[in-house]
């Protein structure tokens, strides 16, 4: 591509928007030039050109016009502005200024109008008829106010303007396919009605035909017509011939229709009446979106002024904060928007901080995380903040917006526990240390190693998380009585750790004193003397565990079936229990080796695993023998589901290469049975399947 790229001198008078031109003098902006868009907007004179703005324009500044241009003049960083309701010759308008910085140091305005189309609309009809300027006058001057409010001025406008006999604004529920009857002016009755039983069940066919904005004229007697029959309900609770439907539209969406009734034949409406239509609609969509965002902005209000953290959002500069966010920070929102927000941030930061608000500003968006970052308050204190910020749309423009909290003291705190942490990691005595509440705030290495908990789990549960139920009330009511009263309290007790392994510990426990003599903490200290149970506790359950197949080894299955045994005794719970074995395994060693051998065992043991119930238990028994356990199955779910289990073993191939069959006794737990008789069964059950030529299931 050539380097050699001419610019382009362009004349603001050939660009599409409302364009003006400032320049700074003496601590204010003059008028430099504006093009005939703008001039026309805002009847500008070219009389203006070097008076200040604070001259011409005094009642516009409290908008945030000179603050921007100030703002801009001295960073000459691009600002943008929105100003949601300003008046102009009595319109109503929502204005978006841009402003930007020329190489001359002249700052170049450009801005543009919502509800310009109404205006337009205005000006077409200005030299047609007086009669409906007036009108469309009348709409832009009304104050957006509750809807139904609005919906009546509107309705009252259209009925002096119009040969009519009703008129009606119908709001679309697109959830449900309605239209409803919000507001009906009727002439003969001359007052307002709202009958929300008027509505409509509309097709989606007949929206589609709203969608293209045009307005439609209907015929009251062509019966034929989609939309006719539809309106039927309403058009016969009137006399009229013909109806004008005109979409409201927002955002291109269809959030409603202006019907206007009139016993005139449709050939007798008039351009100017469509047209008039049209911006009556446009209307009632700039104060329905209107509305939206003043509900949305309250309930947001609502909710973040009760907040305790702090909330804010930002361009180059704050345009909102919450009360959380001016208390942590010392400064009143009219304080925060005359400061940039990076500088309410510790000075090495400011620079990188700067950076991060541009390229969110430019529509960037980061990682959603919280930073840790020190903000300076308006005493000069420094607080340490955790901060979460995001990109949004905030009034059509990139923003930021987030929320502080302050962790100062949780950090200070934090920093005073590591501290006497350090200095009790090197013993080997276990130390733990509780609030008044019992809460525990600290724990020690070696106390952790013990229990098995993270010093997380541990830090703010109390130590009867710990407890193994060997000690009754009366134990603790002891304990607690002794050291209440200050005194220290001896013992040795039975807890346990997270995977509810038993320890012994001999502790005291003492009371902490502190202000006013007062009783703050306690201290636990104690040596764990049960290092030979602990370490037997370790290796039982390691022995639980099959090191071939992973899964439970017959110490661990035999376990389960007496606990199963015990809450079926107890609660009345069925249980059965599946006992298969490898058809013909001998072989496959003596054929293949044992390395084949294992391998096949353990295939065999991942494919049932696999195709289980997480509640159910499945175990290796011994050798090429297996047991599963079938939580809450009765004698019918057993066989069913060993037998599913068997065609699936029938069917599997290992590495394409070998294939097995299984045998499987199926036993179905009784009112009487023992561990053993139970077994027995199943036992039996499963000699019977092999001695009937294996790849079976039998019961018994």
């Amino acid at each position: 591509m050539p380097h050699n790229c001419k610019s382009i001198e362009i004349s603001i008078s050939d660009l599409p928007e409302n364009v003006i031109i400032y320049r700074y003098v003496d601590g204010d902006f003059v008028f430099v030039d504006f093009n005939d868009k703008a001039q026309k907007t805002d009847a500008l004179s070219r009389d203006i050109i070097g008076k200040k703005i604070t001259d011409v324009f005094e009642e516009k500044l409290d908008d945030g016009l000179l603050e921007k241009l100030f703002c801009v003049h001295s960073f000459s960083e691009t600002q943008k502005l929105e100003i949601k309701q300003y008046k102009n010759k009595g319109i109503q308008f929502w204005r978006f200024y841009t402003i930007k910085k020329l190489k001359n140091g002249d700052l170049i305005v450009f801005y543009q109008d919502k509800n310009r189309e109404l205006v337009n609309k205005l000006h077409q009809i200005k030299e047609q008829n007086k009669h409906f300027k007036n009108a469309l006058v009348k709409l832009a001057q009304i104050e957006s106010s509750k809807l139904e409010k609005t919906f009546k001025k509107i309705l009252k406008i259209i009925n002096k303007s119009l040969a009519v006999s009703r008129s009606s604004i119908w709001l679309y529920r697109k959830e449900d396919g309605i239209l409803e009857c919000v507001g009906l002016y009727s002439k003969k009755h001359k007052k307002f009605m709202r009958d929300k039983t008027i509505h409509i069940e509309i097709p989606q066919e007949c929206i589609h035909k709203f969608e293209s904005k045009t307005p439609l004229l209907l015929d009251n007697r062509n019966k034929k017509n989609l939309l006719c029959k539809f309106f039927k309900k309403y058009m016969k609770l009137s006399s009229s011939a013909s109806f004008l439907l005109t979409p409201i539209l927002t955002n291109g969406e269809v959030v409603g229709v202006l019907v206007n009734a009139s016993k005139r034949d449709l050939h007798k409406w008039n351009k100017s009446e469509i047209d008039f239509s049209v911006a009556v609609a446009s209307s009632i969509s700039l104060n329905i979106e209107v509305q939206k965002r003043k509900e949305s902005e309250e309930k947001f209000n609502n909710i973040a002024e009760i907040s305790l953290v702090g909330l804010f959002i930002y361009n180059h500069e704050f345009v909102y904060v919450n009360r959380a966010f001016e208390k942590m920070t010392g400064y009143t929102f009219d304080e925060l928007k005359k400061i940039k927000v990076w500088q309410l941030f510790e000075k090495q930061r400011q620079d990188e901080i700067k950076e991060a608000i541009q390229r969110r500003l430019n529509g960037e968006s980061f990682f959603k995380e919280y930073s840790d970052v020190k903000i300076i308050k308006k005493d000069g204190e420094t607080r340490l903040m955790r901060i979460a910020v995001d990109t949004i749309m905030h009034e059509g423009y990139y923003a930021g917006a987030g929320s502080i909290v302050d962790i100062t003291e949780i950090v200070r705190q934090k920093e005073k526990v590591t501290l006497l942490a350090k200095a009790l990691e090197y013993t080997d005595k276990l130390v733990l240390i509780t609030n008044l509440s019992g809460h525990i705030i600290y724990v020690n290495d070696a106390f952790i190693k013990l229990s098995g908990y993270s010093r997380e789990e541990l830090v703010g549960s109390k130590p009867s998380i710990l407890q193994s139920q060997t000690k009754d009330e009366a134990f603790y009511r002891k304990l607690w009585n002794t050291i209440l009263s200050g005194e220290m309290y001896h013992d040795v007790i039975v807890d346990k750790n997270k995977d509810g392994e038993d320890f012994y510990v001999e502790f005291n426990i003492a009371p902490i004193f502190g202000k006013e003599n007062k009783i703050e903490h306690f201290v636990f200290t104690g040596s764990d003397v049960s290092n030979r149970i602990k370490i037997e506790n370790k290796l039982k359950k390691l022995a639980t565990i099959d090191s071939l197949t992973k899964i439970y080894n017959r110490y661990k299955i035999n376990e389960i079936i007496e606990h199963q045994i015990a809450r079926s005794k107890r609660y009345g719970e069925i249980f059965s229990i599946l006992m298969f074995d490898i058809d013909y395994f001998k072989k496959v060693n003596d054929t293949y080796g044992h390395y084949v051998g294992d391998m096949v065992l353990k295939k065999l043991s991942e494919l049932i695993s696999s195709n289980i119930r997480e509640v159910d238990s499945f175990g290796r028994w011994g050798g090429e023998e297996f047991m599963l356990l079938l939580h809450k199955a009765n004698q019918t779910e057993a066989i069913y589901i060993a037998e599913k289990l068997r065609k699936l073993v029938e069917n599997f191939s290992i590495d394409n290469l070998y294939k097995i069959t299984i045998s499987v006794g199926v036993a179905t737990f009784v009112k009487n049975d023992t561990k053993e008789s139970l077994l027995e069964r199943a036992d039996q059950a499963l000699y019977k399947s092999k001695e009937d030529g294996r790849n079976r299931v039998t019961f018994k």
